[in-house]
């Protein structure tokens, strides 16, 4: 609320007595510093919890867990201007995240191969009906609570599955996130991340929609559906590829005050000893197919504000923890199909372009506070 409509809300309303009488003998404020420091009192943040400890089926595993400021999992559909305040906490077993607990694109998988929804569609016809499937956020942000938001996945399992942790979004797979230059999508007063796999300041994970490490079981990616037609044809696959990179633009992510931001991958195991997450970083904790900001435009680019602590187990990095390429290596749709030689066979190589990471105007600044 701007200070403008508070004052007239006391003057016609307020002072009349009855429902939010009590606000209204704070009377009117002359600035919107005023404003804030009287709803503050008020304001108490909420929290944001999904799953349990304990847990056994994997399909519930693959599908539950996700824990979001804003929403929790997104497999299509768009989200526009969505702001969500005073976020204190945000804890999910699979993935948590300030805005979004995951973003996927896996919902065509579920459609079957290039026969979508019982029409055999020329390869233009199925790109524009696969971007359906691709969740989009634009110009939508979220700001934590006055001492601070809080993200936590702390489950835990040997396939990875679980423990990925984002100030913003916990784990991307083949989604878009875009703010514009007015308008950046950012989360704000975040106080720290604490993730088991992949934790990030904005993300955890980003994959692109095509990589065979997705799982199957929760119909994660759209190339598995695809490979077998697409192989003989690399031009199209090219196209198709194109379509499930992962985007992030005009994204920043900001610390609760001058002590910094926390981005956390260690934590105590079953047996006392300390355990590590395999990658962290301040923006992001792993990158594969992931495109950040945009080429030749600088205001696109993505910022980290007030980093304190960046630790993992293998990989950290301020800006990300580690960018690779290994959703290249073997696609799997329930039989061995190796891409990279049949690629190799046909003398395209340049496909594997559509699985390389690339980061355009990316900033990275320290704690205020941290001598």
């Amino acid at each position: 609320m701007d200070y403008e409509t508070w004052n007239k809300w006391v003057e016609f309303v307020g002072k009349k007595g009855g429902y939010g009488s009590d606000l209204a003998e704070h009377g009117t404020v002359s600035n919107q510093a005023e404003l804030d420091a009287i709803i503050g009192k008020y304001a108490y943040g909420y929290n944001v919890v999904a799953g349990r400890v304990n847990y056994r089926d994997e399909t519930k595993l693959a599908n539950g867990g996700a824990a979001g400021g804003y929403v929790g999992s997104m497999q299509t559909g768009t989200i526009t201007n969505g702001q969500a305040y005073q976020a204190k906490t945000i804890k999910g077993l699979r993935c948590a995240g300030g805005f979004a607990g995951e973003m996927i694109n896996g919902g065509a998988a579920k459609l079957g191969g290039v026969d979508i929804l019982g029409l055999n569609l020329q390869l233009g016809q199925m790109l524009q009906v696969l971007n359906v499937f691709v969740p989009v956020i634009k110009k939508s942000s979220v700001e934590g609570y006055q001492s601070g938001l809080i993200v936590q996945s702390e489950g835990v399992d040997d396939k990875d599955t679980c423990g990925y942790a984002g100030g913003y979004v916990g784990k991307l797979i083949g989604g878009q996130i875009w703010g514009e230059n007015d308008a950046r999508c950012k989360v704000t007063k975040l106080r720290r991340v604490d993730g088991r796999s992949y934790v990030g300041g904005f993300v955890g994970s980003s994959r692109p929609g095509s990589v065979a490490t997705v799982d199957p079981t929760a119909g994660e990616g759209l190339l598995s559906q695809l490979l077998n037609k697409l192989l003989s044809t690399p031009t199209d696959l090219i196209k198709v590829l194109n379509a499930t990179v992962a985007t992030i633009r005009y994204a920043d992510v900001e610390s609760w005050d001058d002590w910094g931001i926390i981005v956390n991958g260690a934590y105590a195991s079953r047996s006392n000893n300390t355990s590590y997450a395999k990658a962290a970083g301040g923006f992001a904790g792993n990158l594969e197919g992931t495109v950040l900001g945009e080429k030749g435009t600088k205001e696109a680019g993505v910022s980290v504000q007030n980093i304190r602590s960046v630790v993992a187990g293998e990989y950290a990095g301020g800006c990300f923890g580690v960018a690779d390429v290994a959703g290249v290596a073997n696609i799997s749709a329930g039989n061995e199909t190796s891409l990279l030689d049949k690629l190799l066979e046909l003398g395209r190589t340049d496909v594997l372009d559509a699985f390389r990471s690339y980061v355009y105007y990316g900033t990275v600044s320290g704690s205020r506070m941290l001598a």
